[in-house]
């Protein structure tokens, strides 16, 4: 994409984040039936993780979880604009926090915690809804497209004090320790680097140590973030735990464990909601054959 490109992205978001909020539901049911036809590998790789990670489910019963997965995916069509360029006097409605008073009496006490969630399709607007309420800074993948790369980080800055990009660790380190609340989400593959094989849904996935090496270096809390939509009314639930008893332990593979599993109770909440597209089994251990 060149710089007209990215402009004309920018400006066509902006426009449909002015749309009425009641029209949005209807877009993003367009916006998940075009994505169902063009799917292509998109399509197969979510087929392959549902069959890897529900292998209890019929056939016919994973088909209808992935038509709903590309619906949920339809809706973060619509979800990121409303993040990035909609009105913040209409989004709040859509909103309910728990466990805000959690952080903000750990952040009143000055002490850094980290802030871990999923990827889950509706990140970008539960982050858009967490900071009307929460002071916090964004971990982020660096977009490949620099024009792109510049909107996304200037985006989300509206509802972030900071954005870091996810090898700024030490950057990142010495904002927890200065009493600042940083999202993160650890459950994607980038290979074997910092990262250790943990089961997620029975299923070895490498992941990230990330969590148990910034905490422990920090001397941050964790507190699990997780984000459901609800259609029927059109609402986001974010709900903020307790920070985690006893984390981190000296076992870093162990604790990288207890997230993996904390993330997958989440997605069995609302399955067709999490991000299959993603290659999560990419990475396979010695001696195993590629899943994709």
């Amino acid at each position: 994409m060149n710089r007209f490109s990215v402009t004309l992205i920018h400006g066509l978001m902006w426009l449909q984040a002015r749309l009425p909020l009641r029209l949005q539901p209807v877009l993003g049911r367009l916006w998940g039936g075009l994505l169902w036809r063009i799917g292509g590998r998109r399509k197969r790789i979510a087929e392959r993780n549902l069959a890897l990670c529900f292998p209890e489910r019929t056939p016919e019963q994973r088909a209808e979880l992935l038509r709903a997965h590309f619906h949920s995916l339809g809706m973060s069509m619509v979800e990121l604009p409303l993040a990035w360029f909609g009105s913040y006097r209409r989004l709040p409605r859509l909103g309910r926090v728990e466990g805000l008073e959690r952080v903000q009496q750990l952040q009143a006490e000055g002490q850094g915690v980290l802030l871990v969630a999923g990827h889950f399709t509706c990140l970008e607007i539960a982050g858009c809804l967490l900071g009307q309420h929460l002071d916090f800074d964004g971990m982020y993948r660096a977009h490949k497209n620099p024009h792109f790369d510049r909107l996304q980080k200037a985006s989300r800055l509206r509802f972030t004090g900071h954005m870091y990009p996810r090898d700024q660790v030490r950057t990142v380190i010495r904002a927890l320790k200065a009493g600042r609340t940083v999202w993160y989400a650890p459950d994607q593959d980038y290979g074997r680097k910092n990262s250790v094989f943990v089961p997620f849904f029975g299923v070895p996935a490498c992941t990230l140590t990330a969590t148990h090496k910034l905490a422990k270096l920090a001397g941050a809390k964790v507190v699990m973030m997780e984000t459901l939509r609800s259609d029927q009314p059109w609402r986001y639930d974010i709900r903020l735990s307790e920070p985690l008893a006893d984390f981190p332990s000296a076992d870093e593979h162990a604790d990288t464990a207890r997230i993996s599993a904390r993330i997958e109770n989440m997605v069995r909440k609302a399955p067709a909601q999490y991000l299959w597209v993603h290659r999560r089994f990419k990475t396979r251990p010695e001696g195993e054959p590629a899943l994709y």
